[in-house]
C-alpha cells in the first residue's frame, strides 16, 4: 500500500538581501572609506540615542577635534562631553607582517601564530574622521575585554589633564534588555530538550542548518569511537540524507513525524556546504584525479540538493570553505555549481549575510565569520569549549608549535595574557554556544553585522554605505549565526519587541539543525539530531 503524499504548507516569501549583493565592483578603493561611511551613517542615529539618554546633561561635540578647544576654557574645567566615534581596540597580542624585521622583540614570533588574541593590556581608542581621543575610565576598562575594533558609540565623560577621557557612560545604537529570572530559566530548559515540537494548528517551520562539509569525511578528532578519518568517511552524507529524509517525510513514517515534516516550509542553509578533500589543496599541480577531486563534494551536493528541493523550498548561502568570493558579503554561489539543482524553481542562490521575511518573520544572519572573528577577540570566549576528543587526542597543533616556541617567549605572553595559558591562545576550537550567543546580542545592540570589518575579517570597500548596519527598516524577528560549535538560543527584548537568538552548530560534527516555529511570537526553536 502507496504512502500518501505530504501536502507542504506554504509561506509568503520576500528576499530582502538585494543590499548585499554587489552592482559594481572596484576594488581600487581604499578601506577608509568603509569607516566612514559606516560613522556618518550611524552618527545621526547615535546622536538621536545620546540626546534620549542623557537629555540636556552634556553637549555632543559635532567632532573629536572639538575637545581640544572645549577642554581649554576655564569655566569648562571637569565638565562632560558626549563624542560619537568609531572604537579601535589596540591589542598587544595582535601580529603585524612588520614583526618579523623588529629586532629584540621577544614574542614576535610566537605572536605570529595566536589565534586569541584579547588580553587585559588592551586599550581602546575613539576616532572620527577629524582626530582620536584614548579612553580610560574603571567603568570602561572593566569591559574592554567585550568590545572590539569597530564599533560606533556615544561616549560621555570629561577629559584630564592627560588628554584621556574618562569615561563615565556609553551608549550604543540598541538597546537590548535582559528577560526576567523565570523566563530565562525556561529558555535553559528549552535548549536542553532534543524532543519534536507537538505542532499546534497554525504551526509552520523553518529549519536552519549550516556546515555540512559535503565531500570530507569527519575529522577524527571529532569521531567518539576511537575510528579514524578514514573510518568515518560519508558520515556527513548520511547525516545530510536522514535530514532530507526527514523533511520529505520519509523517515520513520509515523504520522507525528510526518506533521512536522510537512509544515516546513523553507529550509536555509547557512554555508559551508562542501569541503575541499585536503589532498587537492597539497597538489603543486593539479592532477586530472586530483581536479576531480576538487569537484566531487558540488556533485555531491547537487544530487542531494536535488532530492530536498522537489518537496521544499531552499536558500542556500555561501561560507568560508564554500567556492566562492572571500570577501563579505558573499555573492550567491554560482548556478554552474548545480546542474541539476539550478533547475528547480524552489532553488535559492543568496548572498551572505542573508535577509528574508517568511511570512511576515524576518530573519536575519550569516555563515559564522563575523562571530569566529570577534570571538578571536575577546577574553570571555578564550577556551570556552573543550570537547571529548580533546583529551583523546595525541598530539595537537597547539602542543607543536608549543615546543618550538622559547620559555621567554612564553612567560612574555602569559605575562600579558592575564594568566591564560599560550596553549589556550593557540587553540582554533572558537567558543561555546553561550558566548555565540552574546556576541549575536552586541552586534545587534552595536547596529552592525560584522564591525570588525575590514580591520580583521576582509569585506568589499565600500564608499557610499555600509550595508552591514542594522538599522530599524532592518531591524530582524530572528538573528542567527552558521557553523559553530554549539547549538544555543536566546530570547531577548529590543524596544518591547522580542528578538530571537540563535546559534546553528555545525552539521558535519554535531549532526544538528535547528527547527524554528515562525507562527508562534517568541519564534520556538527546537534542535533535531540526524545520527
Amino acid at each position: 500500500m502507496s504512502a500518501e503524499p505530504v501536502v507542504r504548507s506554504e509561506a509568503n516569501y520576500e528576499g530582502k538581501f538585494d543590499r548585499f549583493v554587489l552592482k559594481g565592483k572596484d576594488y581600487s578603493k581604499q578601506y577608509n572609506g568603509v569607516y566612514l561611511a559606516r560613522l556618518f551613517e550611524m552618527r545621526t542615529i547615535l546622536r538621536s540615542v545620546a540626546e534620549k539618554k542623557w537629555g540636556n546633561q552634556s553637549s555632543i561635540l559635532p567632532k573629536i577635534i572639538d575637545i581640544e578647544s572645549e577642554h581649554e576654557k576655564p569655566e569648562n574645567e571637569n565638565r562632560q562631553y558626549i563624542l560619537i566615534g568609531t572604537l579601535y581596540k589596540d591589542m598587544s597580542l595582535r601580529g603585524s607582517v612588520l614583526d618579523e624585521f623588529k629586532e629584540n622583540n621577544g614574542i614576535s614570533g610566537a605572536v605570529q601564530s595566536l589565534y586569541h588574541i584579547a588580553s587585559k593590556a588592551d586599550t581602546l581608542v575613539l576616532e572620527d574622521e577629524s582626530g582620536r581621543i584614548a579612553l580610560g575610565g574603571a567603568k570602561l576598562l572593566a569591559q574592554v575585554g567585550q568590545l572590539i575594533t569597530g564599533v560606533v558609540v556615544a561616549v560621555k565623560g570629561a577629559v584630564g589633564d592627560d588628554g584621556v577621557m574618562d569615561v563615565s557612560d556609553w551608549a550604543f545604537m540598541h538597546t537590548v534588555d535582559t528577560l526576567p529570572l523565570q523566563q530565562q530559566q525556561q529558555q535553559q530548559q528549552q535548549q536542553q530538550q532534543h524532543i519534536l515540537p507537538v505542532p499546534s494548528k497554525d504551526s509552520k517551520y523553518v529549519l536552519l542548518v549550516s556546515g555540512l562539509h559535503i565531500g570530507n569525511p569527519v575529522p577524527a578528532t571529532t569521531a567518539t569511537d576511537g575510528k579514524s578519518s578514514a573510518d568515518t568517511v560519508g558520515v556527513s552524507e548520511m547525516s545530510a540524507q536522514l535530514l532530507i529524509d526527514f523533511v520529505a517525510g520519509r523517515l520513520t513514517g509515523k504520522k507525528e513525524d510526518v506533521d512536522i515534516a510537512r509544515r516546513i516550509a523553507r529550509v536555509v542553509i547557512a554555508g559551508d556546504s562542501v569541503a575541499a578533500p585536503e589532498d587537492t589543496v597539497k597538489e603543486k599541480h593539479n592532477s586530472y584525479k586530483a581536479q576531480r577531486l576538487a569537484v566531487s563534494p558540488s556533485k555531491q551536493l547537487d544530487i542531494l540538493l536535488g532530492q530536498l528541493l522537489t518537496v521544499c523550498h531552499v536558500d542556500i548561502m555561501p561560507g568560508e570553505c564554500d567556492p566562492s568570493n572571500l570577501t563579505l558579503p558573499q555573492q550567491p554561489l554560482h548556478p554552474c555549481l548545480f546542474p541539476q539543482s539550478s533547475r528547480f524553481s524552489s532553488f535559492n542562490r543568496v548572498t551572505n549575510p542573508y535577509e528574508a521575511s517568511i511570512d511576515g518573520v524576518t530573519l536575519l544572519g550569516h555563515s559564522g565569520q563575523p562571530v569566529t572573528d570577534i570571538a578571536r577577540q575577546r577574553l570571555d570566549c578564550i577556551s570556552s569549549t573543550t570537547t571529548t576528543a580533546d583529551v583523546n587526542e595525541e598530539k595537537t597543533d597547539e602542543d607543536a608549535m608549543m615546543e618550538v616556541v622559547s620559555t621567554e617567549e612564553i612567560a612574555a605572553i602569559e605575562s600579558v595574557a592575564g594568566g591564560v595559558s599560550l596553549k589556550d591562545r593557540l587553540s582554533k576550537k572558537g567558543c561555546g554556544g553561550e558566548q555565540s550567543v552574546d556576541i549575536l546580542r552586541d552586534t545587534f545592540s552595536w547596529g552592525h553585522l560584522c564591525p570588525t570589518c575590514p580591520d580583521t575579517l576582509s569585506c568589499y570597500p565600500f564608499q557610499a554605505t555600509d550595508p552591514f548596519i542594522i538599522t530599524a527598516d532592518h531591524c530582524p524577528n530572528l538573528l542567527f549565526c552558521g557553523n559553530q560549535n554549539e547549538y544555543a538560543t536566546r530570547l531577548v527584548n529590543t524596544s518591547g519587541k522580542p528578538l530571537r537568538l540563535v546559534s546553528i552548530p555545525n552539521f558535519a560534527t554535531t549532526g544538528m539543525a535547528v527547527l524554528v516555529d515562525i507562527s508562534t511570537p517568541e519564534l520556538t526553536t527546537t534542535v533535531l539530531t540526524f545520527r
